[in-house]
C-alpha cells in the first residue's frame, strides 16, 4: 500500500529555503556586517558635555512681593535664544577657532548649522510655587576639550547677554524717567513763572489763593471797591433826587412867600412874644423839612405843620391889627432865611451831582476791571489746576524714578544676578555617541535581513517545483518520493567556481574594508588622497 508524503510546516519550509540558499544569506550579511563595523570605527565619536543653570526670580531688598526678573521671563525662550545662529557666530568668533574663521561665508553658515544640531537645550517645568527654573544645556563634539570650551563659552555668553539685555532695558527706562522728570520740572517752572507774571500784571497778591481752590481767600480789592462804589452810587442818586425835590419845594414856597411884612409899632404887644415863638418853631420845622424829599412820609407831616404855624402867625397878626396895633411894611425876614437855605441847598445839589457823575464813572471803570479780572481769575484757576496736576505727576514720576533706580542698583549688584550654575561643565572620559556596539549589531541584523530577503525572493520568484510537497499538492495520485537533482561534472565544476568567485569577492570586499579601517586608525599615510576624501565625505555628515 502506498503512503502519501506528509507536508512540511511553514517554519520548516522557511528554514529549508534559507539552508538551501545559505550563500545568499551569508554573503550579504558578512558584507553589511563588515560595512557596519568599519562605519562604527570610522564614524566620528562625539563627546557630550552637559551643564545645568538655575534661574532664580530676584526681588528687591525692600519689596514686599516677589516678581519675575527680566532674565526669568526670557527662560521660556531659552531653547531658541541659546541655539540662535547669531549667538553661535558670536561665540565662535570669540573663541577664534581657525577651522571656522578660515571658512567662507557659506561654509561658516553650514558649520553653524552643524553646531546647532549638536546643541540640546531643555527648560524644565517649574514646580508649583517654586521660585527657580532649571535650564540644561548639552553639546556634542568629536574633541572633548573643544566641547568643554564651546559649552562654557555658550553658557557664559547667554547669561551675560540676558543680563546685559535686562540691564540695558532697565537703564533705558531709568533714562526715560529721568528725562520725563526733567521735562516736568521745566514745565512746572514755566507754568509757575507764567502764573506769577499774570498775577503781577493785574496786581494780584501772589499769596492769595486762586478762586475755586479749597483755601480761604479775601475778596479782591477791585470787587470790594466796585461793591462799595455801587452802594455809594445808589445813595448818591437818592441824595441828588431828594435835594432836587426839596429845592423845588423851597423855591415854590419862596414864590408864595410875601416879599414884605407889616412890623408892629404900637399896641398891647400881648401877641408879639407868641408870634416870635411860632416863627422860631416854623424855622425849625423848615430846617427839618429840608432833610427829607417829597416822597418821604415826614415831608408831608412837616409841610402841614409849617402851614399850620404860618396860619397861627397870620391869625395873631390879624388880631393885633384889629386891636389897633399900628405897623409899617418891612422886608420879610423869613424870605431872606429861605433864600439862604435855597442857596445852600443848590450848592449841595451841585456837589451831589458831581459826586454822582464821578461814582458813575468809577463804577463803569470798576465793572470793566472786574470783567477783565473774571477772565484773569479763570486763567489763574486753570493755571493752578495745571500746576497741581503737574505736581501730582511729578510725584508719581519721582516715585517711579526712585523705584527704578533702586532696581537698577540691585540688578548691577551681585545679589541681582539670577543665574547659578548647579552643574558645571566637565570633560567626558569617553565618547557617548554613536555607540559602536549598537551600530555593529544593527549592521548584522540588517545584513541578515537583506540576505534572507534575497534568498526568499530568489526562491519564490520562479514557477518551478521547489520540493516533493509542491508535487504532491498538484498530483492526483499519491506521490511516494522524488529523485534529487542530478548534476553533471561540468555543472558541479561551474557551481564550485561560482561559489569560489563569490567567496573571493566577499573576502576581497571584507578584507578591503578591514584594511581601510585599520589604515585609517593606525597608518593613515597608507591611504591615497582619494580614499581620504572618501572617508572624510562619509564622516562629514556626522561631525
Amino acid at each position: 500500500m502506498a503512503v502519501e508524503v506528509e507536508g512540511r510546516g511553514q517554519l520548516q519550509e522557511f528554514l529549508g529555503v534559507l539552508t538551501a540558499r545559505r550563500w545568499l544569506v551569508i554573503v550579504p550579511a558578512v558584507i553589511v556586517f563588515a560595512l557596519g563595523a568599519s562605519f562604527a570605527v570610522v564614524v566620528p565619536k562625539k563627546f557630550v558635555t552637559r551643564t545645568q543653570i538655575e534661574v532664580r526670580e530676584t526681588s528687591l531688598p525692600d519689596a514686599g512681593s516677589r516678581g519675575p526678573s527680566a532674565s526669568s521671563q526670557e527662560v521660556q525662550n531659552a531653547s531658541y535664544q541659546i541655539k540662535s545662529l547669531a549667538r553661535l557666530d558670536s561665540v565662535l568668533r570669540t573663541l577664534k577657532w581657525p577651522q571656522y574663521l578660515a571658512l567662507s561665508s557659506m561654509d561658516q553658515a553650514e558649520f553653524r548649522r552643524r553646531i546647532q544640531e549638536n546643541i540640546e537645550v531643555t527648560v524644565h517645568q517649574k514646580a508649583k510655587g517654586a521660585a527657580s527654573t532649571f535650564v540644561t544645556m548639552s553639546y556634542a563634539d568629536t574633541d572633548p576639550n573643544r566641547a568643554v570650551e564651546f559649552l562654557n563659552a555658550l553658557s557664559t555668553a547667554w547669561q551675560e547677554q540676558v543680563l546685559e539685555r535686562g540691564k540695558t532695558k532697565e537703564n533705558a527706562e531709568l533714562d526715560k524717567l529721568k528725562e520725563t522728570r526733567s521735562a516736568l520740572q521745566v514745565q512746572l517752572a514755566e507754568q509757575e513763572e507764567e502764573l506769577a507774571r499774570l498775577k503781577e500784571r493785574y496786581n494780584i497778591s501772589p499769596t492769595q489763593p486762586a478762586p475755586g481752590s479749597n483755601q480761604a481767600r479775601g475778596e479782591d480789592f477791585v470787587f470790594e471797591r466796585l461793591g462799595k462804589n455801587e452802594i455809594e452810587l445808589e445813595a448818591a442818586g437818592q441824595r441828588e433826587a431828594l435835594l432836587k425835590v426839596d429845592l423845588a419845594g423851597k423855591r415854590d414856597l419862596l414864590a408864595k412867600m410875601p416879599i414884605e411884612v407889616t412890623s408892629d409899632i404900637t399896641g398891647t404887644g400881648g401877641h408879639a412874644d407868641e408870634i416870635t415863638r411860632l416863627e422860631g418853631e416854623r424855622r425849625e420845622l423848615e430846617e427839618k423839612l429840608s432833610g427829607y424829599g417829597r416822597a418821604h412820609s415826614q415831608h408831608k407831616l412837616l409841610a402841614s405843620q409849617i402851614t399850620e404855624k404860618s396860619s397861627q402867625i397870620d391869625d395873631l397878626r390879624q388880631e393885633m391889627l384889629q386891636g389897633g396895633v399900628a405897623g409899617v411894611r418891612v422886608p420879610n425876614p423869613d424870605r431872606a432865611q429861605l433864600l439862604k437855605q435855597i442857596d445852600a441847598m443848590a450848592s449841595e445839589l451841585e456837589v451831589a451831582r458831581v459826586r454822582h457823575q464821578w461814582l458813575e464813572s468809577a463804577v463803569a471803570d470798576d465793572r470793566e476791571s472786574a470783567r477783565v479780572l473774571q477772565t484773569v481769575y479763570s486763567e489763574i484757576r486753570q493755571g493752578e489746576a495745571k500746576i497741581h496736576q503737574l505736581r501730582l505727576l511729578q510725584e508719581q514720576v519721582n516715585g517711579s524714578f526712585q523705584d527704578k533706580k533702586l532696581r537698577v542698583d540691585h540688578i548691577n549688584s551681585a545679589a541681582g544676578d539670577p543665574f547659578e550654575i548647579t552643574e558645571r561643565v566637565a570633560k567626558p572620559n569617553r565618547p557617548t555617541e554613536p555607540d559602536p556596539l549598537l551600530i555593529t549589531l544593527f549592521a548584522l541584523f540588517m545584513g541578515l535581513g537583506l540576505g534572507s530577503s534575497l534568498a526568499l525572493g530568489t526562491e519564490y520568484s520562479g514557477s518551478a517545483f521547489r520540493s516533493i510537497n509542491d508535487v504532491s499538492r498538484v498530483m492526483v495520485v499519491p506521490v511516494l518520493g522524488s529523485v534529487g537533482a542530478i548534476a553533471t561534472r561540468v555543472e558541479v565544476r561551474r557551481m564550485r567556481l561560482t561559489h569560489a568567485i563569490w567567496a573571493a569577492c566577499t573576502t576581497l570586499v571584507v578584507g578591503g574594508l578591514v584594511f581601510l579601517t585599520w589604515a585609517w586608525v593606525t597608518q593613515s599615510a597608507l591611504l591615497t588622497p582619494a580614499l581620504h576624501s572618501l572617508i572624510e565625505g562619509v564622516r562629514a555628515p556626522f561631525l
